[in-house]
């Protein structure tokens, strides 16, 4: 009886946790400013920090503002030499705008607007997205194929 009520506790338990997960997930996604706050990226053997912030329009940023390798072997913080925006390139790594005019679609519950890779100097449409697990989905498309990865969100530094 004493196994049959602990098993039954520890259930209820695990249900408990699942749905404030999901309601955790769901909650972000039902909020324009769900997506505001910071994240951190391993993709690639890259590791970088973002934060998301609003816009006085009403759109959404993310600024990149660490990374893990982010100076030379003299000590000079790298630039984004490979931004297509030739009055860009001089810009330090640690401010560049990696994903911009981002507006959410209460309808679909997620957020789109355009990202930029640094390490690849592409720019493509994005798609962004709470997951079960209270990461974000970010998915960057050109003409429908892409890729998408996951980004944990971080507290405020």
């Amino acid at each position: 009886m004493k196994k049959k009520i602990i098993i039954a506790l520890g259930s209820l338990f695990m249900l408990l946790v699942g749905a404030a997960g999901l309601s955790a997930q769901e909650s972000r996604n039902n909020s324009a400013d769900g997506i505001i706050g910071n994240y951190f990226i391993d993709y690639n053997g890259e590791q970088s920090k973002v934060r998301c912030y609003k816009e006085a329009d009403g759109t959404y940023k993310f600024l990149n503002y660490w990374s893990k390798n982010m100076y030379d072997k003299n000590g000079n913080i790298y630039l984004d030499t490979k931004n297509p925006d030739k009055e860009l390139r001089n810009k330090p790594c640690n401010e560049m705008i990696i994903m911009w005019n981002l507006k959410y679609d209460p309808e679909k519950k997620h957020w789109k607007g355009k990202i930029y890779d640094p390490t690849s100097g592409i720019r493509a449409d994005a798609t962004v997205q709470f997951t079960k697990d209270n990461m974000i989905a970010v998915r960057g498309s050109i003409m429908g194929i892409g890729k998408t990865v996951r980004w944990k969100p971080i507290a405020a530094e």
